[in-house]
This record gives structure tokens, C-alpha cells and sequence, in this order.
């Protein structure tokens, strides 16, 4: 993870200086582990590593078309947004059948994969082991899942509110990696108006 920011700070130094000041320094270790307890959850390794690098950015439109990575504090502002409480989530509702014989929920990510093109919505609404971490393309938000039980541990899910859940990226490091390259390769240009820098994706 080092390597990989290493590459895109060294990109940013040469084609748009001025955009790196706006990445932040690392967070400590005592801030990380407050924020998973805070959401009840474990962070991913490459996560943790992440954050160590960088807490975020200090504008959120640094990068308009890519990302804007949340601080720890967004993050969980983020997610108390989103996540209604336990109680409201999942009210406890009486049944008449016998609880041997109800039928196991089938959890969403049983059914999502990277081939999969429709999103998935979740009647419940949104789910609470998904933690936004990158705003991307406006209303839209990027979130890494914490469910240790099913293989979507890390997976990278986008959350549009009107649409739901779909799947974005196998990892964060896949996907920070992928942009690396695609800066190196020449697929983003550097735009400058009024006083504002930007970055966009060729087309």
C-alpha cells in the first residue's frame, strides 16, 4: 500500500503539485482502532494500511471524477447517516410460525459478484457492515464490507441511494492499484479553471 500511494503522490508532484497538500497525514493507531470500535467492526489490513498513509483528504472534490477519500471522522459521520439504529433496522416482529420452522434470510452477498450487472436492493435498507469510506461521482459512495462471514469480506460496493448495492472492486488495493496505473499510463488529464484543479478521466 506504501508503494502504490507512493506512485500516485509522485504522479500528483509532477502534473498537479498542488492537489497533493490536499491528501492528509496518516492517522494513529490508537484513532484507527477508536473508529472500528466505534463502528463495531474490523477494518481490513489494507484498510488499516491505508489510513496509516492517509486520513483522508481535506477537500472532498480533490479529485472530482476518481475519489474523495473520508477521514476516519467522516467515515463514521458517513455511516451514522446511513445506518439507522439496530432497533429501527431490524424491529423484532411477532410471527405465528414456529422458529424451527422459519426460513433462513438469504443474505445479499450471497448473490453478488463482479459478473453480476443489476444492483442489488436491500429492503431493510442500508447495511451497517458496510462502511463508506470515498465519495464518488456525487451522490453515489464507495464502501468496503466488513461481513466476516460470507467472501465479501473487503470487497469494494458502490451505494446509490435510489438504486442500491452493486459491486465496484474486489479490494481497496486493487483498486487504488488500478489508478495508479491508469495515471502512469496517461488516462487522466489535469484541468485547471478559475483557481481550481481537477483531474478527468479520458474518455
Amino acid at each position: 500500500m506504501q508503494t502504490i500511494w507512493k506512485r500516485i503522490e509522485d504522479w500528483l508532484n509532477i502534473h498537479a503539485p498542488e492537489l497533493t497538500s490536499f491528501l492528509q497525514p496518516g492517522a494513529r493507531e490508537e484513532e484507527i482502532q477508536q473508529t472500528e470500535a466505534l463502528l463495531n467492526i474490523t477494518f481490513p489490513e489494507e484498510i488499516k494500511e491505508s489510513y496509516r498513509i492517509h486520513n483522508g483528504s481535506k477537500d472532498l472534490h480533490f479529485i472530482d471524477v476518481f475519489f474523495a477519500l473520508y477521514s476516519l471522522k467522516d467515515m463514521v459521520d458517513r455511516w451514522s447517516f446511513h445506518a439507522p439504529p439496530v432497533e429501527e433496522q431490524y424491529p423484532d416482529e411477532p410471527t405465528d410460525l414456529d422458529p424451527e420452522f422459519e426460513e433462513p434470510e438469504e443474505n445479499w452477498r450471497v448473490s453478488l459478484s463482479p459478473q453480476q450487472g443489476d444492483n442489488i436492493w436491500i429492503e431493510e435498507g442500508y447495511d451497517r457492515q458496510l462502511i463508506p469510506f470515498l465519495n464518488h461521482l456525487d451522490e453515489r459512495i464507495l464502501c468496503f464490507d466488513t461481513d466476516p462471514i460470507h467472501n465479501t469480506y473487503g470487497m469494494v460496493i458502490e451505494y446509490f441511494a435510489q438504486n442500491g448495492f452493486s459491486f465496484y472492486a474486489s479490494s481497496w488495493y486493487d483498486l487504488l492499484s488500478n489508478f495508479a496505473d491508469d495515471l502512469e499510463a496517461g488516462k487522466y488529464r489535469v484541468e485547471r479553471k478559475e483557481g481550481y484543479t481537477s483531474l478527468w478521466f479520458n474518455d
